[in-house]
């Protein structure tokens, strides 16, 4: 049988407390040491379980023969999509009312898609590269210098696009707005509808409720592959 305390963590996680259930969550929270850890334990699990979705997902797009191209962008992007949406699948079985809890649930960085065009571009020893090398190691605090400094020696869109998700993954989403903001992304640009679903989720971190629609509403609009997953972070935002 299960102890008061060990339903109250399964009644967070599951957004079902009631207001005075919620009430003693949050005094336990704060007094009660073990209880503390144990609820900081349940989060890394989840997010545990997330990153290993993510990680065998990524490997099997990774697996796929990228053509050498430069015109193929879009296709890499679009894949990239299609691996955001896989890896969000247990987002629907599960309830969040507050703007920090859905951003959390909702928030991966974009795959690297890019890296492929950047080595048949005889650029492996280059800026790019090792923007892409440190975003790969998760090194994201780094990589945002790092494409920064590709955007600013090349202008190249996607260098500004992984400088912001790359201080969105470093805990940073507040500084991704400006530079989302600051670019006018085209719906013919492959990183049209990703650059207007990271803008709502860093509006949403941030609780500029109508900031966070709008963009999701231009994610609905364009009728790609991340859609879907807007459309249900309206609904869960009661929209």
């Amino acid at each position: 049988m299960k102890s008061n305390k060990e339903l109250l963590i399964e009644g967070y996680f599951e957004n079902s407390l009631s207001p005075l259930e919620q009430n003693e969550f949050e005094r336990l929270l704060k007094e009660d040491a073990e209880f503390a850890e144990a609820v900081a334990f349940h989060k890394k699990l989840k997010a545990a379980i997330r990153l290993e979705e993510r990680e065998k997902l990524k490997a099997q797009l990774d697996s796929v023969d990228k053509p050498p191209k430069p015109i193929y962008r879009w296709w890499y992007a679009a894949a990239a999509v299609v691996l955001i949406v896989t890896m969000g699948w247990w987002i629907s079985s599960q309830n969040h009312d507050q703007p920090e809890d859905l951003y959390f649930a909702y928030f991966e960085p974009y795959p690297n898609r890019v890296k492929p065009t950047v080595r048949s571009n005889n650029d492996q020893n280059g800026h790019a590269s090792q923007a892409f090398h440190l975003y790969d190691q998760e090194q994201f605090d780094k990589a945002a210098t790092a494409f920064e400094e590709v955007y600013k020696k090349t202008d190249q869109d996607y260098a500004l696009f992984y400088q912001a998700i790359s201080y969105m993954a470093s805990g940073n989403p507040e500084k991704a707005i400006p530079l989302l903001e600051q670019h006018e992304w085209e719906p013919e640009n492959p990183y049209y509808e990703a650059s207007h679903w990271y803008m709502a989720l860093a509006y949403l971190n941030d609780q500029q409720i109508p900031q966070t629609k709008s963009h999701l509403k231009k994610v609905i609009d364009s009728n790609g592959l991340l859609s879907g997953r807007a459309r249900k972070l309206l609904e869960e935002m009661g929209d």
